[in-house]
């Protein structure tokens, strides 16, 4: 893939042109932040409601750039492995130009101005399919992938990646059912926040266990 930064860049760019064309579309207020039934609570001008999402995920991406500059072993790791970084790094503005195009501007147009709340699940399951998948192809380093305070020993570093990713993946399967059919309210939010944070709750306490086992050393890694 290209540099990740300027795939970014691509992605606001499009992103701002596409909020242009839509400018006289849209209201002169757009919502900003929803309730929990998805509805709009706060609102702000319509050029910082098109205009801020893009400038935001570009200066995300960039910044997980250069702290993954400051990983020497990030930079001499595998091809494979700096590939997955360079998704990791594009993905923030991946997903929120993805937010932005699909959900939130076509509700403004609308003129209901409603979350799409179980459309955004959704897409928050697929990331974390997509997230559980590529941090298995992860070499060490400390900055992506599942860090905890026993990750900077590589063989715990490599156990916890493989198996965390794949706890991840099945909990991103059942979110992704969920989506379809959870209300929007207090059951979505209970289900998003169990099966979105959960995993990583779980894949702490994995990887402190697998430090502490006295066999640690010894216990085989999970195949891809």
């Amino acid at each position: 893939m290209g540099h990740p930064v300027a795939l970014a860049g691509v992605l606001a760019l499009l992103s701002c042109i596409f909020a242009i064309h839509n400018w006289h579309k849209t209201p002169d207020r757009l919502p900003l932040w929803w309730d929990l039934q998805a509805h709009p609570l706060l609102y702000g001008p319509r050029w910082f409601g098109l205009l801020f999402l893009p400038v935001f995920f570009v200066l995300i991406s960039y910044l997980l750039y250069l702290v993954s500059l400051q990983d020497s072993r990030l930079q001499s790791a595998g091809e494979l492995s700096k590939r997955s970084a360079d998704h990791l790094i594009l993905f923030p503005a991946l997903f929120l130009c993805t937010v932005q195009n699909i959900i939130i501007l076509p509700g403004a147009k609308s003129g209901t101005d409603d979350f799409d709340a179980n459309l955004f699940v959704l897409m928050a399951a697929l990331w974390l399919l997509w997230f559980g998948h590529i941090v298995q192809f992860l070499e060490p380093n400390s900055v992506f992938g599942f860090i905890t305070p026993w990750t900077s020993d590589d063989s715990n570093f490599t156990y916890t990646q493989q198996i965390g990713g794949k706890i991840v993946a099945v909990s991103a399967v059942i979110l992704l059912i969920a989506a379809w059919f959870v209300p929007v309210g207090w059951p979505l939010l209970v289900v998003l926040l169990v099966f979105f944070f959960g995993p990583f709750v779980v894949i702490w306490g994995l990887s402190y266990g697998y430090t502490t086992s006295s066999s640690g050393a010894d216990q085989p890694l999970l195949n891809n």
